[in-house]
């Protein structure tokens, strides 16, 4: 079933929460999703056209995780050639991150926080055969 607030095109947020805190700007309605965390996908996104962008050289983090992805299942993935940077030189809507939102979910978590449901995977974990 699709959530009728889900919008048809994802954005994943590859920067690390480091750079997240020092440049808290992103494409509207960006999910974060840092590759040395242990941040969960939902898996209800899979059906979904998703974007991954990053700010490094060539794309690399965001073809790594777009990569991964694809492994688990997400058959519309890509990364964002130019990443955040070609996104903003174009002139395209950006947005402020919130406070509570420069950090990673794997953050949250460790302070008391879990809103990580059942629906969610996790990027580095083995996909069951």
């Amino acid at each position: 079933m699709m959530r009728s607030d889900t919008p048809s095109v994802i954005y994943y947020d590859a920067r690390p929460a480091e750079i997240r805190r020092k440049e808290p700007y992103r494409i509207k309605g960006a999910i974060a999703l840092d590759l040395d965390s242990p941040d969960r996908v939902d898996q209800l996104l899979s059906e979904h056209e998703v974007v991954v962008y990053c700010v490094c050289p060539n794309e690399a983090t965001a073809k790594v995780i777009a990569r991964r992805l694809h492994a688990k299942g997400f058959r519309h993935v890509r990364p964002l050639k130019g990443g955040l940077d070609a996104w903003e030189k174009h002139g395209y809507p950006l947005e402020a991150i919130p406070p509570d939102e420069t950090r990673s979910a794997h953050e949250h978590d460790q302070h008391g926080r879990d809103d990580l449901d059942g629906d969610t995977i996790t990027i580095r974990a083995t996909a069951p055969e």
